[in-house]
This record gives structure tokens, C-alpha cells and sequence, in this order.
């Protein structure tokens, strides 16, 4: 996450089904006080073990794509709901912090399937002759933990304000390259002059971190639950931020900088790595609703990882508008590049209306995400309302999760869609999931065009879901925390195969059928 561009920065008879129901409480689990550091420390909490994961392997490595929609080996639609987690201070290892297998069976146990893990170039490669071994070691041993739990991961290339000197995290010194006479007095934030330097490409820098890039794909290649590389988080234009400021977006940035700048860290990546997807990143603009040049990156595994962080301080239009418009201009860009899309942050914040309201312009454009953040704290301070737990000295419980923040993230969802998405969305106060699909294949020729769903994104909400898909099986997830009791499934052109009171919800699509339509709700 980093903070803006200046200083403020969904026809038929529905057939019930399944009635599922929760299990019966468990004793409480014994707490500590100090929480072991490390990848496989700490305690499995109530929720977990009362709760534990079922198809944890839902998302299963390679993860591809076909169009915006990432996909499973099998062809099947992945919508994915995770969260961030980011350790910005020395030694930038989320172990250390007390993220664990406690965290990560929990997180699961939640119906997240996916974690977006932070690593830091300072922590990778600390001086221009070495990459530190043990830091690349002890991510890894993260990765398996969470691949352990059923959770895929999304490897960030985190930084904010680029690095320490400026009141941030990322670079180390050695790859500061400033350019402090393109910084003009008052224009942009602190870090417009290492920025300056990194687009211009002083000393190389940016080969420094296609390198960098080359030693990481190395060395987690044979990682197993990887989704992903996310090349480099918020790209921000350094001393032309005024320009970039603009709703209109900032075009010569885009194509003349950051573009070749990400095509350099493709082919850094690919050096070692053929097979996975990579996420490029829009200017941090794009977080208000300004629209994204990056066009095609020329690679075709990649993915558009983006985040929406609407402020009122821009003053229009309103984030009524840029909110859905930022969904809009990825569509846009999955149309020029097609790219996979995924929202990979939003919601650093405790205020549950702006979280729904994101949640819900997610399920509208039918794109999976990511949430800020599991847990964080700033290299200047700790930031207590962006995480959803308080703390991480001691495993997630009553006393350190935010539960009514949890109740609005872990909503139900399609997880695994054996077709083409028409649309799916939760109904918080009827608490009603409905998802419809199509049971032709992502790419055939009835599926909705990058078009269409660019026009879709920027038109009201309406109830119920409005695309569709088909497959083999397709997979939902009904998390404990929205739905805490009882709950039916209702299911029209297929039927559900799991058990009774599974909370990973199995449907096979009838022989014959064109669209299939799920609705799951409490009872």
C-alpha cells in the first residue's frame, strides 16, 4: 500500500438441495503470551480446528489464463479471496512478526484461498555483490507453510515511498538513484527523486532489479502454490505526479516509462521462470479511478494487478463514480493487454461501509481480490485500523480479530467455476449468494467480451448475477463468520456433489445443461 500521489495522499425452479449446518463449538485453545517466531510456530485456533479446511488444494499450481479470467490447469475459473501480508521493517520477514501456520490454517478456515506475501529488495539482496540466501529461505519456508493450508500465494515486490531514507520500505541504498533536479520544489511526495532516477534508468538500476527478479523466480521456482509474481507494487511517476494527478490518467508515463520498465522485468523473471503468471502494476493514479496505458506487455502470462483506494480529497467526481471506474479501466486494459485481473489491494481501513462497497463493485465486475492487509505496521508506526487482526504475538482469537471487519470480508463466493462466469453476488442482509454460469468454456465464443464487460463495469449494480459458466465441477465457498448457522444450497442445471454441511460446496453441471445457477443462503 502506499498513500496517493502528494503528501494525502446477477429462470427456473430452484431445487433445495443441501442443509448445511456448523459444528458444535470446541473447548477453547490454550493461548501464549510470546508467540514463537517463525513458518510452523504458534497454536491452531478454535475456529480452525473446529472448522477445518476441506479441498484445501483448490487452487493448484500452474495457475494460467485465458482473457482477464485466471484459470486452473483444468480450464475452470479461480476467483480468489485473500489478504496481504507485509513485514516493512527489518528484517521484512513476516515470520518474525509471528505469522505462522496458526495464521495461515485460520486464514484458510475463514474461506480465503489466497495470501499476497510481501518480500522486500533490501531484504533480498542487501549489497550490490549478494543476495542474502537465508531471507529467500525463510519466504520460501512462508510459501509452504500457506501452500500447507490451502493457500495460494501471490509473491509482492513490495515498497512504498521506495525505501528507508525517504520514510519508507523497499530499495536498499545501493539502488537509490536520485534525480533530485527533475524533483521540482513542491511537486510530488518525498520519494520524486530515487523515482525520477529508477525511470530514467540511472546506473542501471532497473536491470539491478530485473536481476534481482531473475534470483527470486530461481530460487522459488520449484515453490509449490505459487500464483503468481507481482513484479512491483504502486508504481509512483516521481516528479510528475502533477501530470499523473490527473483523472484523465498519465499516457506518456505509462508507455514511454513504465511499460518498458515492466517489460525488463519480465524478462528478468522469465530468465528462470517460463511458467508462471506475472502481474504488472498500474501508476498509483489508478488507485483513484485514473486509467491505466500500459497496453500489451508482450508476454502472454501476464496478469493486471490493481488496487482501488478512493479518497474524497480528490474533489470529482466522487468516488461514486471513480470507485466503479477503476474497475472499468482494468477491464479496459485486460481488453488491450489480456491480462489476467485481480484486485490486489483495498480496504486499508476499519470503515465496513467502505469495504462493502468495494466488495460489492468486485462481485459486480467479477473479479477476485486481495484486502489490505492481514496485519501491518508502517516503518513510521503501526497502523492498527488497516489489518484484520490487532495483533501477531499470539494466535488469531476473540481477542485479537476484528469480527465484525472478518464478517464482511469472508463472504461467500464462488471459488472454481467449470464454465463462464455470468455473474455472482452475496446479499448481506438476506444473506444470499447467487452465481450463474455458462457451461461453455472461458474463451468460447458466447463468453462476454472485454467490451462488455468494460460497459458492464460502469452501469448500477443489480441484484442477482448476469454472466455465466461450465465445466466439471465447480466450487463455492460458505465461510463461517457471514454465515455462522444453518445455510441451503438451491441449485438449477446441476446438482451438488459434496456432503451435507460442507462449507466448500461441490456442484456438477447437469448433462445437457447451458448455465447453471447456485443460490446459498442462512436459514
Amino acid at each position: 500500500m502506499s498513500y496517493g500521489l502528494a503528501s494525502v495522499s446477477r429462470r427456473g425452479v430452484l431445487l433445495p438441495l443441501v442443509l448445511g449446518c456448523l459444528a458444535a463449538p470446541a473447548p477453547a485453545a490454550a493461548t501464549s503470551n510470546a508467540r514463537p517466531a517463525g513458518p510452523g510456530s504458534g497454536h491452531l485456533p478454535v475456529a480452525a480446528a473446529q472448522e477445518p479446511a476441506e479441498g484445501t488444494d483448490l487452487i493448484t499450481a500452474p495457475v494460467g489464463h485465458t482473457g482477464r479470467w485466471l484459470v486452473d490447469r483444468s480450464g475452470r475459473v479461480i476467483v480468489t479471496h485473500g489478504l496481504n501480508m507485509v513485514a516493512k521493517r527489518p528484517p521484512y520477514l513476516p515470520s518474525r512478526l509471528g505469522f505462522g501456520a496458526d495464521d495461515a490454517r485460520w486464514i484458510r478456515a475463514q474461506g480465503f484461498t489466497s495470501v499476497r506475501l510481501g518480500i522486500i529488495a533490501a531484504g533480498v539482496q542487501p549489497t550490490p555483490d549478494a543476495f542474502d540466501e537465508a531471507y529467500l529461505d525463510d519466504i520460501a519456508a512462508t510459501i509452504r507453510v500457506l501452500h500447507a493450508a490451502g493457500l495460494a500465494t501471490l509473491v509482492d515486490l513490495h515498497q512504498d515511498y521506495y525505501t528507508e531514507s525517504t520514510g519508507g520500505e523497499g530499495f536498499p541504498g545501493w539502488m537509490v538513484r536520485d534525480r533530485p533536479g527533475l524533483a521540482r520544489l513542491g511537486v510530488g511526495r518525498r520519494d520524486a527523486a530515487p523515482f525520477d532516477g529508477l525511470w530514467l534508468n540511472d546506473g542501471g538500476v532497473q536491470d539491478d532489479i530485473a536481476r534481482l527478479w531473475t534470483h527470486v523466480a530461481a530460487r522459488l521456482r520449484a515453490e509449490p502454490g505459487i500464483l503468481g509474481y507481482d513484479l512491483f507494487n504502486e508504481p509512483y511517476p516521481g516528479s510528475r505526479a502533477d501530470e499523473c494527478a490527473r483523472i484523465a490518467g498519465c499516457a506518456a508515463f505509462d508507455t514511454t516509462m513504465l511499460a518498458p520498465f515492466f517489460r525488463r522485468l519480465i524478462a528478468g523473471v522469465r530468465a528462470a521462470d517460463p511458467e508462471r503468471l506475472v502481474f504488472v502494476e498500474p501508476g498509483v493514479s489508478f488507485n483513484q479511478g485514473a486509467p491505466s496505458y500500459l497496453g500489451d506487455t508482450g508476454d502472454d502470462r501476464t496478469g493486471f494487478s490493481f488496487h482501488v483506494y478512493c479518497s474524497e480529497v480528490v474533489a470529482a467526481p466522487s468516488c461514486d463514480v471513480r470507485q466503479p471506474g477503476a474497475f472499468a479501466n482494468a477491464e479496459r486494459q485486460a481488453g488491450v493487454g489480456g491480462d489476467a485481473l485481480l484486485l490486489t489491494e483495498f480496504g486499508a481501513t476499519d470503515d465496513l461501509g467502505r469495504l462493502t462497497s468495494v466488495l460489492d463493485d468486485a462481485d459486480h465486475a467479477m473479479v477476485g481480490w486481495q484486502q489490505w492487509a492481514y496485519f501491518n505496521e508502517d516503518p513510521c508506526c503501526a497502523r492498527p485500523h488497516e489489518g484484520l487482526v490487532r495483533t501477531l504475538d499470539r494466535p488469531p482469537g476473540a481477542d485479537t480479530v476484528k469480527a465484525e471487519k472478518l464478517e464482511v470480508l469472508a463472504r461467500p463466493t464462488p471459488v472454481l467455476i467449470a464454465g463462464t462466469p455470468q455473474g455472482w453476488g452475496w446479499d448481506a442482509k438476506a444473506g444470499r449468494l447467487q452465481v450463474r454460469w455458462s457451461t461453455a468454456r472461458v474463451g468460447a465464443a458466447n463468453a462476454p467480451s472485454p467490451r462488455a464487460l468494460a460497459m458492464r463495469a460502469t452501469q448500477p449494480r443489480r441484484a442477482g448475477p448476469h454472466y455465466t459458466d461450465e465445466g466439471q465441477v465447480s466450487v463455492l465457498e460458505v465461510p463461517p463468520a457471514s454465515v455462522p448457522g444453518r445455510w441451503r444450497v438451491r441449485v438449477t442445471g446441476g446438482r451438488v456433489i459434496s456432503a451435507p454441511g460442507q462449507r466448500t460446496v461441490r456442484v456438477r453441471a447437469d448433462a445437457g445443461a447451458t448455465t447453471v445457477t447456485v443460490v446459498v443462503e442462512r436459514v
